[in-house]
């Protein structure tokens, strides 16, 4: 329930800035999510790393993330929000500084968990944070602001990999330092959750917060929307009441429970997180060879700019109806991507003939009968520089052709469509789409399955773009992007959940 007068300009600048700090929480979180993109090609190097060692680095923090995502709830429910945004920042910044310094194999590896775990912690106090202590009129925007949040801390590490090279050490540093920044602005500056306080009998520090997040000080008017907050949460409470697994049998539980899972599949299958995690090589194996560290910035500022177009489409035209331009947009990209891989391939295969060889042309001259040994070495000799002036070599052709327009502005446009849909749509339906009673256990079955799979996709990129080709596997995350789009198209149709 909102207040009767009209909200003061000072209190909705302090909800956007609470929310924001709030968010920002998994800003750190976020840069994790892209290290491994620009720092495991110099770490191959400088460590002397195999292939299954540098998977294990990419991948391991999406493994421990459904845990983090399991602890986050219990831990907002008996501590607070703001305890658990400040919480965020130990495993963060302790693994960030074990990868900063001294770093061994060993280290990375723990490094990489205690961000992942991070991660999971960060994934849900934020938005939490927005919904209860933001009017309705800003609630669906600054609910979004983690998910923006998190492009941004990859875009940020994507810069820093960029500024920095093979100095990944610093970026490490750098990104356990933000993570403690940004705890201790939260400490000093972000109230608790009124709504939190409230619910566990925290009445006058309760007060206290409205006042600060609403600009006004009119006893009144705090305290009829301290008792609305009561009241509805008494009542969720009292909703939720009830066996949460048995609930889950019934249509209107599992139902939407199997088709969201089968849509986070499906993002996971079309390579979005890959494209996070591997920038540097995704962009490579699209055919990319010129200013890969720039390109992958110029993605990473595109990801976070559609992702702000993204979700206001997704309010105005429809979750369902961005979704299914997201997935049209996403396949003809990744099937022009394989198609060019594929000429590629055949373009540069050792056991084609090269007919702008010298040699080559030598022994069909002297192949003729109708030339004697003398003329034919004297053709060779004067043909074979005007040959090779007049018609490119396959080599340079397949040159230009890595260089060419054609994969990057597939690799670009592949960008956009998977992120303005397939990315944020299937993480906006986790709050909307489950029934009350067992909403709970239905997100976090949900996410942590997400996660798995993440897992699962960057995990085995690697094997994959050796045994099948780059062009196989684009020609794989295209043929999912399809059938996902048709999967959407008949199953997503997304309405007012009922009560249960």
């Amino acid at each position: 329930m909102e207040p009767d007068s009209k909200p003061s300009t000072n209190g909705i600048i302090v909800q956007i800035l609470c929310s924001l700090l709030a968010c920002s929480a998994i800003l750190s979180p976020g840069m994790n999510m892209g290290y491994s993109a620009f720092a495991l090609k110099y770490m191959r190097t400088q460590l002397h790393l195999s292939t299954d060692q540098e998977t294990w680095i990419a991948s391991l923090s999406n493994l421990v993330t459904p845990i983090g995502c399991l602890l986050s709830g219990p831990i907002l429910e008996r501590y607070g929000r703001k305890f658990t945004l400040i919480l965020v920042s130990v495993p963060c910044s302790i693994g960030w500084f074990l990868m900063a310094f001294e770093p061994t194999l060993t280290r990375i590896y723990i490094g990489r968990i205690l961000t992942g775990l991070a991660t999971g912690l960060a994934s849900t106090p934020g938005s939490v944070y927005a919904a209860e202590c933001t009017l309705s009129t800003l609630r669906g925007y600054l609910m979004s602001g983690s998910t923006v949040f998190i492009s941004l801390g990859i875009l940020v590490v994507n810069v820093l990999g960029l500024v920095f090279k093979d100095n990944w050490q610093i970026v490490a540093a750098i990104g356990g330092g933000v993570s403690l920044v940004v705890a201790f602005i939260t400490l000093i500056f972000v109230p608790e959750s009124p709504v939190w306080l409230v619910t566990n009998g925290y009445e006058s520090r309760a007060t206290k917060s409205l006042k600060t997040l609403r600009g006004t000080s009119r006893t009144q008017v705090i305290q009829k929307e301290l008792s609305a907050m009561l009241a509805n949460k008494r009542k969720a409470v009292a909703h939720a009441q009830g066996n949460m697994w048995s609930n889950l049998r019934r249509p209107e539980a599992y139902k939407p429970l199997i088709i969201l899972n089968v849509f986070f599949l499906f993002q996971q299958l079309t390579g979005i997180y890959v494209a996070v995690s591997y920038t540097l090589d995704f962009v490579k194996d699209s055919g990319v060879t010129k200013d890969i560290g720039f390109i992958a910035v110029l993605l990473g500022a595109l990801r976070l700019g559609v992702i702000f177009l993204g979700t206001c489409c997704s309010k105005t035209l429809g979750r369902r109806f961005t979704a299914i331009v997201s997935g049209v947009g996403m396949t003809p990209c990744l099937l022009l991507l394989a198609f060019d891989r594929y000429q590629n391939q055949i373009r540069v295969q050792p056991d084609a003939p090269n007919f702008n060889s010298p040699l080559f042309l030598a022994t069909n001259l002297t192949s003729s009968s109708l030339l004697n040994t003398s003329l034919s070495s004297n053709v060779t000799t004067t043909l074979a520089p005007l040959v090779n002036i007049t018609l490119p070599s396959v080599a340079g052709q397949a040159a230009a052709g890595q260089t060419s327009w054609v994969p990057l502005a597939a690799i670009i446009l592949y960008i956009v469509f998977s992120t303005f849909g397939f990315l944020i749509i299937p993480w906006s339906l986790l709050g909307e789409i489950y029934p009350a009673k067992c909403r709970d256990v239905a997100c976090g079955i949900t996410a942590c399955l997400a996660y798995l799979f993440n897992f699962a996709m960057v995990k085995y990129y690697p094997y994959m773009s050796r045994s099948i080709g780059s062009y196989g596997v684009f020609c794989f995350y295209g043929i999912m992007a399809f059938i996902g789009t048709i999967f959407v198209i008949i199953f997503l149709l997304v309405r007012k959940v009922p009560a249960l």
